[in-house]
This record gives C-alpha cells, structure tokens and sequence, in this order.
C-alpha cells in the first residue's frame, strides 16, 4: 500500500518526509488518561505524577499515582507505568504541557511508539520553549531535553471560545480538537488534564 507521494517528489524534499496520521476514530465511549504533576519544594529530589483515567464524557473511572525524579529523564516511563496501572485502557495520553518536575522534559513521539497511543500535550499560548532550552542549557546541560524541546510543532486548538496550544503525536490536529471538545465540560481546559491537575494540587509526594 502506498500513501500516494511519487518517489521522485519525495526525494527531492528538503526535510525527511513523513506522512500525516490519519484521522483518529473517536468512539462514545472512549478512555483518556489525562496526566499532570505535583508541586515539589526547593530541595525535594521526586514530585508526584497524576494519572487520571476517565471516558470522553467526564466520567471518571480511575486515580493512580506514581513518582518521577526532579529535573530527571524518566516521566516517560512514569506515564508508561500510569498507562499500565489503569489497566492499559486509554486510546489517548492528555497531559498538562510537556515538562513535569521541573525539566523532567516528555518526549511525546517515544511515548507514543511505546504505548501504540496518540499523545496529546496542551499548554497555555504564550509559553516560550526558547527559555526553558535556555536555562536547560545553563543549568543541566542536556542535549537530549533540548533535541525533544526543538523537535516540537505546536498547534493552535480552539476550544470553547478560548485559544489554547497542543503538541501532537500520532494523531491529527482535527481529531485532536475534536476530542479535546468532548471532554471539556466547561473553561478552556479539558476535564483530564483538569482534575489531574487538581489532585496533583493536593496530593503531595
């Protein structure tokens, strides 16, 4: 099966090609795990990672929590273990930006071939990854937190009235939007990412 672009027009792009995602089949029922942090205190070496499991409508099926190092290199395997630990049910990850616990930096396009599950980061318009490369640069030193930060292509989703930003893997942006509405009850946010952000407020390390 081929996906319609001549070898010869492939060839002559500039930047490696590859093709779109298709459009995601988004079913009544479906399962989000929606994903945020904990705040941590000046010193502490963990913070707490919220997962949140909940179908489309809002309905909430599940609470767990895991643990990942501040400023570290493993909310990946955090979120993979959240995926894990309410059952594997979840068609799409939902999570509140894309650093937790400081520059614990998420690469969404290796969760998403881990888990086989479209990912979908959303953050505030206005947030400027240049200045969280700089200070990763100036204070950690980590190439490979900077390679997943400048490998981002945010897209602007409307929802209910508001503009907010996603970063996207394995999924397009249309069906992305789509989902994001249908779990949005009310406010600018959708509830996975809300309540998850909502017990990470409370639930401490």
């Amino acid at each position: 099966m081929t996906d319609g672009m001549d070898d010869d027009l492939r060839n002559s792009l500039s930047l490696e090609y590859e093709p779109l995602p298709e459009k995601f089949r988004i079913k009544r029922g479906m399962r989000i795990l929606g994903v945020d942090d904990s705040p941590f205190r000046r010193g502490d070496s963990e913070s707490s990672l919220i997962g949140v499991l909940m179908r489309i409508d809002g309905y909430l099926e599940a609470i767990q929590k895991d643990r990942v190092h501040v400023d570290g290199d493993d909310v990946n395997e955090a979120i993979a273990r959240l995926f894990r630990k309410t059952g594997s049910l979840a068609k799409v990850i939902m999570m509140s930006g894309i650093s937790f616990a400081g520059f614990n930096i998420c690469d969404i396009d290796s969760l998403h071939r881990e888990l086989g599950v479209p990912v979908i980061s959303l953050f505030e318009p206005g947030g400027s990854v240049e200045k969280m490369i700089r200070a990763i640069e100036k204070h950690l030193g980590d190439e490979e937190k900077v390679r997943i930060l400048r490998s981002l292509r945010p897209v602007e989703i409307r929802n209910n009235g508001y503009v907010i930003m996603a970063n996207l893997s394995g999924i397009d942006t249309r069906s992305a939007q789509e989902i994001i509405e249908k779990n949005t009850l009310r406010g600018k946010f959708p509830e996975a990412v809300r309540i998850a952000d909502l017990v990470g407020r409370i639930s401490g390390i």
